[in-house]
């Protein structure tokens, strides 16, 4: 398993900065001259530290950023930190991969993933128990969402079958790389937190070239054009071959720079209003993994120091 991080925005950006960047007048106020002062040191002094990561793997890849229009809204707003409030997990040896989304500024989804990993690390396999046993204890305050596949190791059924647990509006897609379809699936509205230990989990079939697609609310971003899907744009960013690739082009394409007419964004736009993030996983190259090594990532807030 190999993680990276990436800058959020690359050395170039702030160059050519988009069109909503554009600096008001420095002499109309001593607030804006001191604000637009600070925002041309943003590079300088933030840029280095803000990053968004990915994870790979045999079978799945996944990564999860902060959202690049976010950062920049946020940082103009004169906020004191930055945050990603999107969780992602990933337990090759258990084949459990997860994302949770919780309010913002919050860190309960990685309180929650940091549960269910806990758990599992100490015997624990009855995922339904941990899980409901979490949405019962936290609180309603402490509510957020999850989408988590779990595909057993060493099965005897034919064909084999994934579990797949969905709670709030974290998303999930069962796809086949030889029908070309990608299907959304649906699981309870209630956040974990406030569905009183209802989630239960969905048994699905799995067939030769299926793979499926985890991510978070703020994929919206992905679509090419207004009359593009999710379920579509996914698809067509989605090759199982190259996994990482994939990803990566998710990534970019939902915080990207917008130039042109495109998702009745103005010329110049920045994508990335949300945190993003998105899980890949191809059941039939999952390996039969030993080592007890899992990652989270996200779920984290930063103060900038200003």
């Amino acid at each position: 398993m190999c993680i990276e991080d990436h800058q959020v925005f690359d050395k170039d950006f702030f160059q050519n900065p988009p069109a909503f960047l554009s600096k008001p007048d420095l002499t109309s106020s001593s607030y804006l001259a001191n604000h637009n002062r600070e925002f041309a040191q943003f590079p300088i002094k933030y840029n280095n530290s803000l990053t968004w990561h990915n994870v790979t793997g045999p079978g799945f890849c996944g990564a999860t950023h902060p959202g690049a229009r976010k950062v920049l809204d946020l940082f103009q707003q004169g906020a004191n930190i930055i945050y990603n409030d999107d969780c992602l997990y990933v337990n090759p040896s258990e084949r459990i991969f997860a994302i949770s989304d919780a309010p913002e500024t919050s860190t309960y989804a990685r309180r929650l993933l940091t549960h269910i990993d806990r758990n599992l690390s100490d015997g624990c396999r009855d995922l339904q128990d941990i899980i409901n046993t979490a949405d019962r204890t936290i609180g309603a305050d402490d509510h957020a969402t999850l989408s988590l596949l779990h595909i057993p190791c060493e099965q005897t059924v034919h064909p084999p079958k994934a579990w797949i647990f969905i709670a709030g509006d974290t998303l999930l897609f069962h796809g086949n790389r030889f029908n070309q379809k990608l299907v959304r699936m649906n699981g309870t509205q209630h956040f974990i937190g406030r569905s009183g230990g209802r989630c239960e989990p969905q048994v699905v079939d799995l067939v030769s070239g299926d793979f499926l697609v985890i991510a978070s609310d703020g994929i919206s971003d992905v679509r090419a054009n207004d009359d593009e899907t999710i379920n579509e744009s996914l698809r067509n960013l989605t090759d199982v071959d190259d996994l990482y690739g994939s990803t990566l082009a998710i990534m970019q394409e939902c915080n990207r720079t917008v130039m042109g007419s495109r998702l009745n964004r103005a010329n110049g736009d920045v994508l990335g209003f949300d945190n993003v993030s998105v899980l890949l996983v191809y059941p039939e190259d999952l390996s039969d993994c030993v080592h007890n090594e899992t990652a989270l990532l996200g779920g984290w807030k930063k103060a900038l120091g200003r």
